[in-house]
């Protein structure tokens, strides 16, 4: 990989755009998700029961999430990799918006929150907040992106 030089990052950072800056916080804020959900790992398959699902199907959900979150975010960082691991990170990225809208769902249904669940076991609208949040970042990024 070529070195560049400081007036070629400037110049880079200068064209980000709209597209790049989206991606760039929707991975922040899908770290910061993940990040809340593996400090509270041993509790959220146990929140995911509490949702609804079996005690299997909880820790494979609950795994599967922080999976797909993470392998997601090569393509949201633009990473410079082959096509097909970025089509997978984007692929894994589809599959943890959707996995986490119907998790979200399920747990207000009941209630609770799997989102914060390490600040409120409470249900709030800051979960759906959070998820729109992703949803708009994951749309703007689709749309403004070069990729």
């Amino acid at each position: 990989m070529k070195k560049l030089s400081v007036k070629q990052m400037k110049k880079e950072m200068r064209n980000l755009g709209l597209g790049r800056l989206a991606s760039l916080l929707l991975a922040v804020t899908l770290l910061l998700t993940v990040l809340m959900q593996l400090f509270a790992f041993e509790k959220f398959p146990g929140l995911l029961q509490l949702a609804g699902f079996t005690e299997a199907t909880a820790v494979v959900l609950a795994v599967a999430l922080v999976y797909t979150e993470v392998l997601a975010l090569p393509w949201l960082i633009g990473l410079r990799a082959r096509a097909s691991v970025l089509r997978l990170s984007f692929c894994c990225l589809i599959i943890a918006l959707q996995l986490l809208t119907v998790l979200v769902v399920f747990a207000d249904m009941r209630g609770i929150s799997i989102l914060f669940s390490i600040l409120s076991r409470e249900s709030s609208m800051i979960d759906f907040v959070w998820l729109g949040l992703l949803w708009v970042l994951f749309g703007i990024a689709i749309k403004m992106s070069k990729k």
